[in-house]
């Protein structure tokens, strides 16, 4: 008797024989009680090997059952009716004993069978037995430590399933504040999981603990298996962090005052003192219970100043100046830091060292060329404005954009450079006005990534500069840049 047994759905009880002449036996396909039914009434196909893979279109029938070898070479039909059975089919033909793989087309499913028969018997029945799922294997995970904010890894997870079913994988935590473990997404081929699927192992920063993870491999008909493993971080002492910005300028005889602020991702406490083999400036203290520097400089200079933060374990340097201004000759030129959308910027103008300064505020200076009396402002907002008087006539220059530079040389004359930086290119825009009031504009365009400049030419030639009187400004309007120019017409504008 030959018996192919299988594993899958339970139907009811059904028998279908199918007769097919041989030289010696004949050969009935029987499906019985606790047997798949309309398994020979649809498309089926045997095979001997595995994967089944695919059949050839040709072999399509709309019923009936196919044998094949282990070269995919049709041996055998045998439709229902059993009339156009082939007669080549006999005890021979199948091992006894050997592994087949029927395919039912109609439900496309692939069942393994064995086959089994006694050569005493004149009828060959072929059974096909209710399938049984495999559920999948895991290897064992061994334990993992690591030392806190530890290197990205993966761990390779070693599964098999004996249908070679698709595989999907889950890991999970116990605690997700430690690290992160993923596996990516979607289900796994066997070509997939064969070698190993990489579980990926992520730090959180500044967390240790012990983590549980419970790996969960599931097949296509849900059967799974689980392996548990852990994930010991260890604590590690992190450096604390200096969050102050030191104050690096005081006037001679004004008071200095300096809040040190720090913080630790430990928790530990921590404490300020003077860098060993260092002294502080005779003027300055520290007071380490507030964590603050102070004192009033009575001489002008340049002051180094070393201090350490420790939390009594790692220790962090903090080094800087303090510069000591002469308050009888005060600093002439003018800095001015404002924000520019989030972006510490500096809005500045400088004197050539040649030059008389006067200090008429904070912010404002004054000087005296020849005829020409030029005044020079940085407001609040970092807006920068010049004016030039030359015999009577005044001309004004202000942009509005910034982080403006002012430049103004040992004759007098003054140049204004402002930019905005946009797609890749920054546009410079450049107003130059000499001792007499005479005015000029260029723009320049640059390319952030090369360096490259290029000067647009719709600037006046030099020749021909807006006359004294005019006013010019920069503005900025929806993310471009302009020079607006108001001047008198006594003599003809050439643009290059």
């Amino acid at each position: 008797m030959l018996t192919i047994q299988h594993s899958k759905k339970i139907w009811n009880k059904l028998l279908i024989s199918l007769v097919l002449i041989f030289s010696f036996t004949s050969v009935a396909f029987a499906i019985g009680e606790n047997y798949i039914t309309n398994t020979f009434n649809g498309k089926g196909y045997i095979y001997d090997r595995t994967p089944p893979g695919t059949r050839s279109s040709s072999y399509a029938l709309t019923d009936g059952s196919y044998v094949k070898d282990n070269t995919n070479n049709f041996i055998n039909r045998c439709e229902s009716n059993a009339t156009n059975c082939d007669a080549s089919l006999d005890q021979t033909t199948l091992s006894n004993g050997g592994t087949y793989y029927f395919y039912n087309e109609t439900t496309n499913e692939y069942v393994t069978a064995t086959f089994t028969y006694d050569v005493g018997f004149s009828d060959l029945i072929v059974y096909i037995k209710e399938p049984t799922n495999s559920t999948p294997t895991l290897t064992t995970i061994p334990n993992q430590t690591k030392d806190e904010d530890f290197t990205d890894f993966n761990i390779t997870i070693n599964a098999n399933d004996a249908d070679d079913d698709n595989l999907s994988f889950r890991v999970d935590m116990n605690d997700t504040s430690i690290l992160n473990a993923s596996f990516s997404a979607g289900l796994k081929t066997k070509a997939t999981y064969v070698n190993g699927v990489p579980l990926t192992i992520t730090p959180i920063a500044n967390k240790f603990g012990t983590v549980e993870l419970n790996v969960t491999v599931t097949d296509t008909s849900d059967a799974n298996v689980s392996e548990v493993f852990t994930i010991t971080v260890n604590s590690v002492n992190d450096k604390p962090t200096i969050t102050s910005t030191p104050v690096t300028e005081v006037n001679q005889n004004s008071s200095y005052s300096y809040g040190l602020e720090a913080n630790d991702s430990d928790g530990d406490a921590l404490s300020w003192s003077v860098t060993s083999g260092t002294n502080l400036p005779s003027w300055l203290s520290l007071n380490s219970g507030t964590s603050s520097l102070y004192g009033t400089p009575t001489v002008a200079g340049v002051y180094d100043v070393n201090l350490t933060l420790s939390d009594g374990n790692a220790t962090v340097a903090h080094n800087f100046q303090i510069t000591v201004a002469d308050s009888t000759s005060p600093t002439t030129d003018i800095t001015v830091a404002v924000s520019d959308n989030g972006t510490d910027v500096e809005t500045t103008v400088r004197f050539n060292s040649a030059l008389t300064v006067i200090r008429t505020d904070e912010n404002a200076r004054n000087i005296i060329v020849g005829d020409s009396n030029i005044t020079l402002s940085v407001d609040s907002n970092g807006t920068a404005r010049y004016t030039v008087t030359y015999r009577g006539v005044t001309t004004k220059v202000v942009s509005s954009i910034k982080g403006t530079k002012v430049v103004v040389d040992a004759s007098g004359n003054i140049e204004s450079t402002s930019e905005i930086e946009k797609n890749g290119f920054i546009y410079r825009a450049i107003i130059s006005t000499n001792v007499e009031g005479k005015t000029q504009t260029k723009f320049v365009k640059i390319d952030v990534a090369t360096g490259q400049e290029l000067v647009i030419s719709n600037t006046l030639k030099s020749t021909t500069p807006y006359q004294a009187g005019n006013e010019a400004a920069i503005i900025e309007l929806n993310s471009l840049i302009y020079i607006k120019v108001s001047t008198p017409l006594d003599a003809t504008l050439v643009v290059e």
